[in-house]
């Protein structure tokens, strides 16, 4: 005994007798309960005014589980009744699926069929697609949908012989959940979209696509490989997800002082000022750097022109202050007073409790940069590390004037 549920959707209460009690599992003679298949789950309702929580089927067989333990007996008859709310919103979701596919099938390439499955917030399909699914194939996806749906095309459902639907090119297999029943039946059910799509099927659908209501995509992802999975919603869910998305719009636009049809062109031109100005900024602020380097104290040594300070007059990364030790070493070569050139060694120490130190020294310095940086952190703690032209360190415990003074008396 099957349920009569795909081929008489609209039933949602019916008389059956008895056939069968194992504690709280009860089979009928015959039932219009939706046994979970296919990624559809199953109906809800009461089966003589007792919640029926499950249904599933099993060699041929449906079994009812419900809450409590029945009142009634084997060869009773009872009445069944199917929760209207759960089942027309299943009967939606599942024909959306079918759309959304046929939608698929407009756009993308190579499509193939991986899955499906519904829950009380989303609905999921899954594609196999050669196409990349971005966000303006999403959109397309959404409004085919949704034109489809407005276009309140026919849906019907009919057996045909496995070898007559398996000859058609226009049939969608979903390989997942459908393969291993067709293998080993005569006949398959078609579920045919006027027009759109047609797929074998053995859920329950709407009689026309207009009963589906709007469609919302909510996301996509890849659950493996070659796969996207597309989420949608129906009904309040859907809905609410739209109207929030619009208030948002509507909210942004306002803030930006456009509207909604302008906001991304406005959205553009704001990006591209803020890049100007963070440009502007950038090079304002390595200016100020280049000029406080400049500023600082000089000590010479028997091979090198050495330039030690902090920055004060900006708040500097040890990031920020490495590329300007690295642009200080291409200014004009140290001269001492004796007219004798010199190598040039960068350091800036940071101003933190625990500061930092850059070290940038040309060749002519004779300085290797990585050993300076070693010997202060054995002395003053932290870490770090670089080459000859260029180290740097952090977290050192002592003042930024001790490291300096340190650094003034370095002796190579």
């Amino acid at each position: 005994m099957q349920t009569r549920a795909p081929n008489d959707p609209t039933v949602r209460e019916f008389t059956a007798t008895v056939t069968g009690i194992d504690g709280q599992v009860v089979t009928l003679d015959h039932t219009y309960f939706y046994a979970e298949s296919g990624g559809q789950p199953p109906d809800i309702g009461t089966l003589s005014d007792i919640s029926v929580t499950d249904v599933q089927s099993a060699d041929g067989v449906v079994k009812h589980t419900l809450a409590s333990t029945p009142t009634f007996d084997i060869g009773d008859d009872i009445i069944g009744i199917i929760d209207d709310e759960f089942r027309n919103y299943c009967m939606r979701a599942h024909t959306a699926s079918h759309i959304i596919y046929g939608a698929g099938r407009q756009i993308l390439d190579n499509l193939g069929y991986g899955g499906f499955g519904i829950n009380s917030e989303k609905i999921r399909v899954d594609f196999t697609t050669t196409t990349p699914i971005d966000d303006e194939t999403l959109i397309k996806l959404e409004q085919l949908t949704n034109r489809t749906v407005w276009e309140s095309r026919d849906v019907t459902w009919e057996t045909v012989p496995t070898a007559e639907a398996a000859a058609r090119e226009d049939v969608a297999f979903n390989t997942k959940t459908e393969e291993g029943v067709m293998s080993d039946a005569d006949s398959v059910r078609l579920v045919d979209i006027d027009g759109w799509d047609v797929a074998a099927c053995g859920g329950t659908h709407v009689g026309n696509t207009s009963a589906v209501g709007p469609v919302t995509v909510l996301e996509r992802s890849n659950p493996g490989e070659g796969m996207t999975r597309i989420e949608f919603a129906v009904g309040p869910t859907g809905i609410d997800r739209r109207a929030t998305q619009h208030r948002a719009l509507r909210e942004t636009a306002i803030a930006l002082e456009t509207n909604i049809i302008n906001l991304s062109d406005r959205a553009t031109a704001l990006r591209d000022e803020r890049d100007e100005l963070e440009s502007r900024v950038n090079d304002l602020e390595a200016k100020i750097l280049d000029s406080a380097i400049a500023d600082f104290e000089s000590t010479q040594t028997d091979t090198a022109v050495w330039r030690i300070g902090s920055i004060t007059e900006i708040s500097v990364g040890v990031n920020d202050a490495g590329e300007a030790a690295k642009r200080a070493l291409k200014s004009p070569s140290n001269i001492d007073h004796e007219g004798v050139p010199h190598g040039s060694v960068i350091a800036i120490v940071g101003t933190g409790e625990r500061p930092f130190v850059v070290i940038a020294a040309d060749d002519a310095s004779e300085v290797n940069a990585g050993t300076v940086i070693d010997e202060l952190t054995d002395t003053y703690g932290g870490g770090g590390g670089g080459g000859p032209s260029f180290a740097q360190g952090g977290g050192l415990a002592a003042s930024p004037s001790t490291v300096r003074s340190t650094l003034r008396e370095w002796d190579q």
